[in-house]
């Protein structure tokens, strides 16, 4: 279980960081938009919250014998913050489409 915390955390922080340069995917209704390069660079950072925890975290339990129960408490404590901002960060870009759409 160490060994995959590791692999997604440097996953989610490599994606982070194109997302950070602007290459990443994103679905069809946030594209051609005004916001776009920076709507990918919000969800980079997004991405970055997510896996820097996950890195640290496997740093911590591969040093302490830690139970199972205890490992997955804290991989969820660690990923409410990605969760959260990825959360709000959709809402609020969802909102934005909404009001462009009824401007038009």
């Amino acid at each position: 279980m160490n060994d995959v915390i590791l692999f997604l955390g440097v996953i989610y922080i490599l994606y982070g960081l194109l997302g950070l340069v602007g290459v990443q995917r994103i679905p069809q209704e946030f594209r051609h938009r005004s916001w776009t390069a920076r709507y990918k660079r919000v969800r980079g950072v997004g991405w970055l919250i997510l896996g820097v925890p996950w890195c640290v975290l496997y740093l911590l339990i591969r040093s302490a014998e830690l139970p199972r129960f205890v490992v997955v408490l804290l991989l969820i404590a660690c990923s409410l913050p990605g969760i959260v901002w990825s959360y709000r960060t959709e809402r609020s870009y969802r909102a934005r489409i909404e009001k462009e759409d009824t401007e038009e």
